[in-house]
């Protein structure tokens, strides 16, 4: 794959240029296999993202709605409903306005008081859903990652390295415990 540097002039404008490239990503995997599979992320680019994609009537009428699953890259370690859950904005900007269905949403538990728990459960619907083998990573069309003061981010590290984490989700993120994929499940994604 061909990389290059893109310069926006705001976060207004990546978040536009992020539902193009949502779109046509989106209208890829649909055309190549029937589905497309995303990892969201949380911040305020993200956001703006999801808004887009639900509230501008063009972006809306391209996204292939009833053939995504979605998936989230990372949550902290609060319930669905705290105003600091990933799962909370992206409903609250995107799932709760989109036509999806319950069904095709997989969430990270991160309302549960053991966050290994949260790990060991995620993991496991990833595996049971792009059906996985030992030692296989999940492809995701798209892996949406958040966007810091010194550009893009993914928190991929584990401080805790525990033998199911190979694949799925390690444990903490600076600052406050969440759940979030490991480099190779990043690096294995198709966009």
């Amino acid at each position: 794959m061909e990389r290059e540097i893109r310069i926006f002039a705001d976060g207004a404008a990546i978040a536009r240029r992020a539902a193009q490239e949502f779109v046509q990503t989106a209208a890829s995997a649909v055309h190549a296999k029937g589905s497309f599979n995303v990892a969201l992320a949380g911040g305020s680019t993200p956001k703006a993202l999801y808004n887009l994609l639900v509230n501008d009537p063009a972006l809306r009428s391209q996204v292939p709605w009833d053939k995504i699953h979605l998936f989230f890259g990372d949550e902290r370690h609060v319930a669905p409903d705290h105003p600091d859950s990933n799962y909370r904005m992206a409903s609250e900007a995107m799932i709760s306005k989109s036509p999806l269905k319950p069904e095709q949403v997989t969430r990270i538990k991160g309302e549960y008081p053991d966050a290994d728990q949260s790990a060991l459960e995620y993991e496991k619907a990833l595996r049971e859903y792009f059906k996985l083998k030992a030692g296989e990573y999940p492809r995701f069309d798209l892996v949406l990652a958040g966007m810091g003061n010194e550009g893009p981010h993914a928190v991929a590290f584990s401080l805790e390295p525990k033998p199911y984490m190979q694949m799925g989700a390690s444990r903490y993120e600076i600052g406050s415990a969440s759940c979030t994929p490991t480099a190779s499940t990043i690096t294995a994604a198709g966009s």
